[in-house]
């Protein structure tokens, strides 16, 4: 057995040896792609922090444009002009936008431009001042309606500054109060040093347009990476006889490229050294590891011999064997841990055989009394209607009537059958409507208009209630104002349409079909529009269930199709 077990060793090394070098070869080129990748995504680190100082402007110019007090002295500039009250005003806006300025880091001056074209200045260098670059400002403030918009070279010095039209927010009429312009200092608010390593001396490129916006590092810039024309996710480029690994990233949030660039040589220094260093270490390692092997091969060989001894007594019902140490010194760690988790699995057999089984079934006849013991629904309906009467005994309206509803529909939801009429949905649904009314009192507006004549159609119960519960979460919990719910019942041909309809923000079309598709789950804990389409399929047939109409600030629309009483009676 232990020439059979060298020969086998033999055999693996030569093995091994084969395949790891071609693993090796294979690990370089991966690698190589990793370095690639991890390069890219250094450039998204820097793109996405771009893009988030550049919100944190956009944001500033909104707490500028919704501040209350900077408003009214815009409006005072207007009205008042050069008198001595405008020039107040003049300086209290300063004051306050030099304020503002500090919030954000990398700023360099805040400007008002007001409709007479004067220019309130704060911060630490002037940008807009010639008439042209005034008029310019203005035009471009007009042309985005407030929304605002990043320009670069305003004051044709490569400076990048934040546009944004200023209205009253106090008037009706939103009149106009002037043109506010954010100036950023370009090499603080593009510093990429705190995201990029400086490793690889990676340089990074803005480019709006087909003009640098910025450039940080030393490498060569041609015009055909200036180009808008040759956009490329990442590529290798040849700039003046050195290889260059660049990556490119375009950006929908402001019409800019962002280009990262790296030395070829810098990237795969690392790997090339690595590659040569742990072919050495390898073969080192296979020699060395070839020779312990035959050395400790009689070892293991007899271990493995005690081993299988153990467990024909194991086999055979002799849960007490233990194997004993060896007798010499030395001994393989693997080789104990072997012979030690044996003792283990011989003293754990025998503990479940004789001990847990009898755990197992004492706790058994102890759950067995804990379900005997639970609490019945009727002692939590007759504890609910105790209450009621207490509430009304003290005169507590709105909690009798709360706790009333409550019970009508924890009753309802465990004694109805599945398949209800709508006398008996409706029912359940006016007990549901009675809790969230006293809950949000006159902001819920909810109607229903049902002929009797339909009260008799069935239909799978809780099939209401969870489409209304949905429109109240969506118009109530998320939105101020007054949540209009109307439900209807026409008849069409041989179907009725039930219609829920509320006034909430809507839902695009494409969010309505993955709703339908159990594409997106509910937010809300209970019965997803999905699962009630799915009852109403199963119960009726596939040409019945559910459409929804809706569209962003259109509200929404619930269409129940179901058939008429003498159809579902079939």
């Amino acid at each position: 057995m232990g020439s059979g077990f060298s020969a086998i060793l033999v055999i693996e090394a030569i093995f091994i040896c084969i395949v790891s070098f071609i693993s090796i070869n294979l690990f370089y080129h991966k690698h190589t792609e990793l370095l690639y990748n991890e390069s890219a995504e250094v450039l998204n680190l820097y793109f996405s922090r771009v893009e988030d100082r550049l919100r944190e402007v956009e944001n500033l110019s909104f707490s500028i444009l919704s501040d209350l007090t900077i408003q009214e002295h815009f409006n005072n500039i207007n009205d008042y002009g050069e008198t001595y009250e405008g020039y107040m005003s003049q300086q209290k806006a300063r004051n306050k936008l030099l304020y503002k300025l500090f919030l954000v880091e990398g700023i360099e001056s805040i400007e008002f431009i007001d409709n007479n074209n004067q220019v309130i200045h704060a911060g630490y260098k002037t940008k807009v001042q010639p008439s042209a670059d005034i008029e310019t400002a203005k035009k471009i403030a007009y042309e985005t309606y407030g929304t605002g918009t990043w320009e670069t070279n305003l004051s044709g010095d490569g400076s990048i500054s934040f546009v944004r039209l200023i209205r009253s927010i106090t008037n009706p009429g939103f009149n106009p109060l002037g043109v506010l312009v954010i100036n950023i200092d370009v090499n603080s608010f593009m510093s990429y040093s705190s995201v990029i390593s400086s490793k690889f001396h990676s340089d990074i490129l803005i480019i709006a347009g087909d003009d640098l916006v910025y450039s940080a590092g030393q490498h060569p810039v041609n015009a055909e990476l200036l180009s808008a024309d040759n956009y490329f996710p990442y590529k290798i480029k040849n700039i003046d006889g050195e290889n260059y690994f660049i990556t490119e990233r375009k950006t929908d949030y402001v019409d800019w490229r962002f280009i990262s660039m790296i030395r070829c040589d810098e990237l795969l220094a690392d790997i090339n050294n690595l590659k040569r260093l742990v072919i050495v270490i390898f073969i080192l390692s296979i020699v060395l590891s070839t020779g312990i092997g035959f050395n400790f091969s009689g070892l293991i060989t007899r271990t493995l011999v005690r081993l299988s001894r153990g467990m024909k007594h194991v086999e055979k019902g002799d849960y007490n064997v233990v194997l004993a140490e060896p007798d010499g010194r030395l001994d393989i760690e693997e080789v104990s841990q072997l012979r030690h988790n044996f003792n283990i699995m011989a003293k754990r057999i025998d503990y479940l055989v004789n001990d847990v089984l009898k755990k197992e079934i004492r706790i058994r006849e102890f759950q067995y009394k804990i379900l005997q013991q639970q609490i019945n629904p009727h002692f939590l309906y007759n504890t609910l209607d105790t209450i009621h009467w207490m509430s009304l005994g003290y005169g507590c309206d709105k909690i009798s009537d709360m706790v009333r509803s409550l019970s009508n529909l924890f009753r309802g939801a465990l004694e109805l059958e599945d398949i209800v009429t709508l006398n008996e949905e409706t029912r359940f649904l006016k007990d549901y409507i009675t809790i969230q009314k006293i809950r949000f009192e006159e902001r819920l507006d909810f109607r229903m208009e049902i002929d009797d004549e339909y009260l008799g159609l069935l239909i799978p119960k809780l099939t209401l209630q969870p489409i209304v519960e949905n429109s109240i979460n969506y118009c109530l919990e998320k939105y101020e104002g007054i949540c209009s719910i109307r439900i209807e019942c026409r008849k069409r041909d041989s179907w009725v349409e039930l219609s829920i309809s509320d006034n909430g923000p809507g839902m695009e079309q494409e969010f309505v079909r993955k709703l339908l598709s159990g594409e997106s789950k509910p937010t809300k804990t209970g019965i997803g529009l999905k699962n009630i389409d799915e009852r109403l399929r199963i119960f009726y047939g596939d040409e019945y269930g559910i459409i929804i109409e809706s569209g962003i600030g259109k509200g929404t629309t619930v269409i129940i199709r179901v058939p008429t009483d003498e159809k579902a009676s079939a």
